[in-house]
């Protein structure tokens, strides 16, 4: 995805925005530019690099057709849920693997407002779907859920990166408009999936350094980003690996692994956090006790008495 999207520009193109189905998958039509625009369905598949293969679901509660054998319950026992089915259900009563790949799903590919620590029914019924090996075609989907956005006044704008390469496809004049950086390093892609599964295999091997084979797909990857960043087209999506649910499960793996490892160093902080204000709370009682002696001419105790820097 590109680093960066224009907010005024994206919420305009919402407004209008409009999807027409076809025997070949379908176009959007929305206003950029001054004008109306089409752009196919397979368009988005290549500049999101993903596949029209599966099927085209539409989101919401209701299973498509051919999932006949969905149900709430099932999903809920799939995804390992822990709790009680009635009333809102918590992100944390999930396994860890499956709270990361709902915080992937629901910043990626199903993005919103609100609270992120509550499943949707509808969450549910994508991560069952996904984990049962069912293919979804994503594109459709996309665009689907972007189609919700619509009429949301003060809520977080949806596919805003991918917004920003359909105008740069469509060569839509972005001179002036108002534009939001993304950091870099929130974004993740498939490059940042197979960066963490060979870190998994490293640790696994104890291997330190990456082989040959890893140098050569490094440098095809980073010969691709310099390609795109100089405007040159790189190779078609249908080229470029798909991550796979193996590649997901191992990028989970690792994302939990390094989030162990932060709220360690977090709770560290913390702990020195409290030592420092205990501390200088000591201080604090010291000099107000120094000050009530010398006013009232009393004599301090052995405790008062005692030296700042032996803390």
């Amino acid at each position: 995805m590109e680093n960066d999207y224009y907010p005024d520009l994206v919420s305009g193109s919402l407004s209008s925005l409009r999807f027409v189905g076809t025997t070949d998958g379908g176009y959007i039509e929305a206003f950029m530019g001054g004008r109306v625009r089409v752009i196919p369905l397979s368009a988005i598949a290549s500049l999101c690099n993903l596949s029209m293969d599966g099927v085209p679901f539409r989101g919401g509660l209701r299973a498509h057709d051919s999932w006949d054998n969905y149900s709430l319950q099932e999903g809920l026992a799939t995804i390992g849920y822990r709790g009680n089915v009635i009333g809102k259900l918590s992100v944390n009563l999930v396994p860890t693997e499956i709270r990361i790949l709902h915080y992937l799903l629901t910043y990626t590919i199903l993005p919103r407002g609100g609270n992120h620590g509550v499943i949707q029914h509808e969450d549910v019924l994508v991560m069952w779907a996904m984990l049962k090996g069912y293919k979804i075609c994503w594109p459709f989907f996309i665009i689907q859920h972007m189609l919700k956005f619509q009429g949301k006044v003060n809520k977080p704008i949806g596919y805003g990166p991918l917004w920003s390469k359909i105008y740069k496809y469509l060569g839509v004049d972005v001179q002036g408009a108002r534009k939001v950086v993304i950091d870099s390093r929130r974004c993740i892609d498939a490059t940042t999936i197979k960066q963490m599964r060979r870190q998994l295999e490293q640790q696994a091997q104890g291997v330190d350094e990456v082989d040959e084979e890893e140098n050569r797909l490094e440098e095809e990857e980073a010969t691709q980003m310099g390609q795109e960043e100089e405007g040159q087209p790189g190779p078609s999506s249908s080229s470029q690996e798909q991550p796979t649910m193996r590649d997901i499960m191992n990028a989970i793996q690792a994302m939990e692994l390094n989030m162990n490892q932060r709220m360690d160093h977090y709770q560290a902080s913390i702990d020195q956090r409290f030592q420092n204000v205990e501390r200088e709370q000591r201080r604090i009682w010291r000099s107000v006790r120094r000050m009530e002696a010398w006013t009232f001419n009393e004599e301090l105790n052995e405790d008062d008495n005692q030296d700042e820097d032996d803390d």
